[in-house]
């Protein structure tokens, strides 16, 4: 169940670890599994979608079409891939949280942002996309509340790469890591 892979993706191999401690080779366990990461992204689809447009109906066709869209089927029927599922379900929870933060500037937000991040990453590498993610989330956030000024005053303030070094600093490690 737990294949060994020259990536690096400590929580895929941890919880596959786990899941063959509880119900070791069962695949109805494995695929009740995947099926939940499955919802649970889609959920997490809802409320992102809720948050950026502040629309009941939009959000929830959202969610619906990322629940049945056909590419989704692989990760969910494939157990192996699991990584994919929990992958997306981090980068969900990151820019929900990253939202979060952008719209009350509380701290503690800002940290589990981070955590989440990380998470992702610990994932499956190509969560490395989180980053551009949060920067394009964080353009929008504020292209809402402002003008086109106010997106090109973001694009071109110092304190928005300071606020997005260590993160950046954090990619180039894991994929030196990684791909070393």
């Amino acid at each position: 169940i737990v294949a060994w892979s020259t990536r690096l993706r400590p929580l895929s191999i941890m919880l596959g670890w786990l899941g063959y401690r509880v119900w070791g080779v069962d695949p109805l366990a494995w695929h009740a599994f995947t099926l939940v990461l499955h919802v649970l992204c889609s959920l997490e689809v809802l409320c992102l979608a809720k948050l950026l447009s502040r629309r009941d109906c939009e959000a929830f066709l959202a969610a619906v079409i990322f629940s049945v869209f056909p590419r989704h089927h692989q990760p969910v029927l494939w157990l192996a891939a699991n990584q994919f599922l929990l992958s997306a379900a981090a980068v969900l929870l990151t820019l929900i949280v990253h939202i979060l933060y952008l719209r009350t500037g509380k701290p503690w937000l800002y940290i589990l942002t981070w955590g989440c991040a990380v998470v992702a990453l610990a994932a499956n590498e190509a969560s490395a996309v989180v980053f551009p993610l949060m920067l394009l989330t964080e353009v929008l956030v504020r292209a809402e509340v402002g003008s086109e000024g106010a997106v090109r005053r973001l694009l071109r303030s110092p304190r928005t790469y300071i606020r997005y070094a260590p993160l950046l600093l954090l990619l180039v490690f894991f994929l030196a890591v990684t791909f070393a």
